[in-house]
């Protein structure tokens, strides 16, 4: 169903990396999240060890995340999307380590 929708389609920039649109319906246009909204207020994006700080043991967590040598919750996907676009990934371990240099 989403093999006929250009990848532009999914995922609109707005100026801002506030809105990412996932496919999960018919419309990927009714699909829009707000992902700092879904970040509790307490969190900081990137920050999966929860010391208030970005540091590199939070790029090593989601590089073990990406590995499959950990498991994230719902709360830590949504922390671990440092780059916001929406996916936990490799890249964003990258940004995290550059980021600190």
């Amino acid at each position: 169903m989403y093999n006929d929708i250009p990848a532009d389609e999914y995922y609109k920039n707005y100026g801002t990396d506030d809105v990412v649109y996932i496919p999960d319906s018919e419309n990927p246009a009714d699909s829009a999240v707000d992902i700092d909204a879904a970040i509790p207020e307490t969190q900081v994006r990137g920050d999966i060890s929860g010391n208030g700080e970005i540091d590199i043991y939070d790029a090593i967590e989601i590089t073990k995340y990406v590995m499959k040598m950990t498991d994230f919750d719902n709360e830590a996907m949504q922390t671990a999307d440092f780059n916001g676009d929406g996916t936990v990934d490799l890249y964003d371990a990258i940004d995290i380590a550059r980021n600190l240099l």
